[in-house]
């Protein structure tokens, strides 16, 4: 892939649960594996790029770090998130059902698999996976070995003691708090992710620097020309 031209290998990683992966997505294969599939695609020069989901029918809110654990351990290029969303005539959907987890009124409501989950979990597992969802980089970087971890771990840990009315104060500012603490992260030569390309992407920095780095050279070749 590599020879051929091939810049980013995208991944279906999806839970970092066995038991969620074998239980609810029917996906046997290890995490060794997965950690060793991403290594090889970093090894050869590849970007690695994997997607997530959070909020699956029966995950603890450990199993929803879990996978979050799984992407610091993996060293992944970046990482894209969704909350799962049930779609009928699927054996998930089925399971949902037989959990008593669909809420009619929330699946009218919900728009996307980005800005909420529709299924009916308890107000503080909501409230948890409504946190992730705005700052999932967090919770990676806090999860890491990067120099950075110890500042994340203090955001997160202040993100986890708001209140639900102190947490839809706080939402809508969290992608530029990222940009700012990344910005000055970058600065330092500091790795981390931060939330980039859309708000529900988390990259590596190395990847963000080095599109900097190409887009800043082109520019000057551009005003040379």
């Amino acid at each position: 892939l590599k020879r051929a031209g091939c810049r980013i290998v995208k991944f279906g990683l999806e839970s970092g649960s066995h038991r969620v992966r074998r239980e609810i997505l029917n996906r046997p294969m290890s995490n060794r594996t997965i950690v060793e599939a991403v290594a090889l695609a970093n090894k050869s020069g590849l970007h690695s790029s994997v997607f997530i989901m959070i909020g699956l029918p029966t995950e603890t809110r450990e199993e929803v770090l879990d996978t979050l654990r799984l992407c610091a351990e993996a060293n992944v290029g970046r990482f894209r998130w969704a909350l799962f969303y049930p779609y009928p005539g699927t054996v998930s959907y089925e399971i949902c059902r037989r959990e008593g987890l669909l809420d009619p009124e929330l699946l009218r409501r919900s728009g996307n698999y980005f800005e909420g989950s529709c299924l009916k979990f308890p107000p503080e597992h909501a409230l948890f996976l409504d946190k992730v969802a705005k700052a999932a980089p967090w919770y990676v970087n806090a999860m890491s070995d990067f120099p950075c971890a110890p500042l994340y771990r203090d955001l997160v840990a202040e993100l986890e003691s708001l209140s639900a009315e102190k947490w839809r104060e706080r939402r809508d500012s969290i992608r530029r708090e990222d940009r700012e603490i990344s910005d000055d992260l970058l600065k330092r030569g500091i790795p981390h992710y931060s939330i980039r390309f859309s708000p529900v992407m988390g990259v590596h920095s190395d990847y963000v620097l080095r599109e900097l780095t190409e887009g800043t050279a082109a520019a000057v070749g551009e005003t040379a020309e």
